[in-house]
């Protein structure tokens, strides 16, 4: 079962803030997603863990074209299944 939503990621090393389109592959507690860099100029692949469902969570992202690990920050922007009907909405 594939989702299809949007995150607003915040780039700390980047010190820039831009949006990604984020397929989801899993609504479990951890999975990969793909992710495709759209205000960098070029596309290509990340590898993402969520470590929580939670409306702000933590990434750990695996830049395989930078060859470089880092920590995004990200917030949710839309909901993720119909179980979780106002969670996201909470600041």
């Amino acid at each position: 079962m594939q989702t299809q939503f949007t995150d607003t990621v915040y780039r700390h090393s980047l010190q820039s803030q831009f949006t990604d389109t984020v397929y989801s592959h899993s609504l479990q507690s951890q999975f990969t997603v793909t992710v495709y860099r759209h205000s960098l100029q070029t596309q290509f692949t990340d590898t993402v863990y969520r470590h929580s469902l939670q409306t702000q969570f933590t990434d750990t992202v695996y830049r395989h074209s930078l060859q470089t690990q880092f920590t995004d920050t990200v917030k949710k922007t839309q909901k993720l299944s119909s179980s979780e009907p106002q969670r996201l909405k909470k600041k």
